[in-house]
């Protein structure tokens, strides 16, 4: 029903002119009603075809550039650098932090005994 409606008069206008230049090319009088109404349903049915198979088409063809397009990562070397920065920071603020609590802890002794 709706490829009827999209369709339209524009189809059966078209291909009731198509009918009637083929009728006066092979010399008939007139076209039968059920002529064309078989015409029509040949035509419709034809495009139905032909739309499911480009739909089908055209779904297939998504799905190949999907798979084609994808990416897969081994190894991210920006997290591998992060780690090993973070790594490195937490050394040495394991060597240095506590060298740098005994000056804070020093200078405070000193603020105390000033005051």
């Amino acid at each position: 029903m709706l490829l009827r409606s999209l369709l339209g008069i524009t189809w059966r206008r078209s291909l009731y002119i198509l009918s009637y230049m083929t009728v006066a090319k092979s010399g008939l009088k007139h076209l039968k009603d059920d002529v064309e109404r078989c015409l029509s349903l040949c035509v419709e049915e034809r495009i139905r075809g032909l739309l499911s198979n480009i739909i089908r088409v055209s779904k297939q063809r998504t799905d190949a550039e999907k798979c084609r397009n994808r990416t897969c990562v081994t190894s991210d070397i920006r997290k591998q650098i992060e780690e090993m920065n973070q790594k490195a920071k937490e050394e040495w603020e394991r060597k240095h932090g506590g060298e740098e609590k005994l000056l804070v802890c020093r200078e405070l002794n000193i603020k105390f005994l000033i005051y």
